[in-house]
C-alpha cells in the first residue's frame, strides 16, 4: 500500500474534488427529486382543484338555467292570469275571439261574476286556499249542433290563456235539431300577497 502513497497524495485533489462534486451531484439529484414529486403533488391538489370548481360550476349553471325555466313559467303563470292580478279583460277578450274564429253562431251570451274565494262555505279559508280566487263564468249558446259545441270546448282547452275548468253543462236539444247549452265555468287565480 506504502508504494501507491505517493501516488494518492498526487491525486488527493482531484479525489477531494470529486468527492464533493459526486455529493454535490447527489444532493442535487435528491433535492430535484424532492422538488420533483412536491410540484406534482402541487398540480395533483391544483387539478383536484380545478376538477371540483369546474362541477361546481356546473352545479351552479345547471341551478341558474333551472331557476331561469322555473321563472319562465312564473312569468307565464302571471301573463295568463293565474298569479298575482287576474287580467280578466283578457281572459273575456281571448273568449270572444276563439269564439268568432270558429264562425258560430251569434247566439253567445256570458257573465264574468266577480272574485270569491275558493272555499264555498262561510269558513276561513285556510292553508293553500286562503289566496286562491274563482271567477264564475256563465256562458248560454243556442242554435248549435253538437260538433261545433265541442270543437269549441277543444279550442278552449288548446288555445285559452286562461285556468278553468267547465263546472256545469246542460244541454237541451230545442226544436229545429239544435242544441241550447248552458255552461258554468270556473276560472282560477291566485291572489298576490301585500
Amino acid at each position: 500500500m506504502k508504494k501507491y502513497l505517493p501516488l494518492l497524495k498526487l491525486a488527493k485533489n482531484a479525489l477531494v474534488l470529486f468527492a464533493l462534486t459526486s455529493l454535490l451531484s447527489i444532493g442535487l439529484i435528491v433535492a430535484l427529486l424532492h422538488y420533483n414529486t412536491a410540484r406534482e403533488e402541487a398540480l395533483a391538489e391544483t387539478e383536484a382543484t380545478v376538477q371540483t370548481k369546474q362541477t361546481e360550476t356546473r352545479t351552479l349553471t345547471d341551478n341558474l338555467n333551472m331557476l331561469k325555466n322555473h321563472q319562465a313559467e312564473f312569468d307565464h303563470l302571471i301573463t295568463i292570469g293565474l298569479v298575482g292580478n287576474p287580467n280578466r279583460a283578457n281572459w273575456v277578450e281571448q273568449f270572444e275571439t276563439l269564439y268568432r274564429d270558429l264562425k258560430l253562431p251569434l247566439t253567445l251570451r256570458y257573465s264574468l261574476e266577480t272574485p270569491r274565494p275558493l272555499s264555498e262555505s262561510g269558513s276561513t279559508p285556510q292553508g293553500s286556499q286562503a289566496n286562491v280566487l274563482r271567477h264564475e263564468l256563465s256562458i248560454e249558446l243556442s242554435d248549435l249542433h253538437e260538433e261545433e259545441f265541442l270543437s269549441f270546448v277543444h279550442k278552449l282547452n288548446t288555445s285559452w290563456n286562461a285556468p278553468f275548468r267547465v263546472n256545469q253543462c246542460d244541454m237541451t236539444l230545442n226544436s229545429t235539431t239544435k242544441l241550447e247549452i248552458k255552461c258554468a265555468l270556473r276560472l282560477f287565480s291566485l291572489q298576490s300577497k301585500n
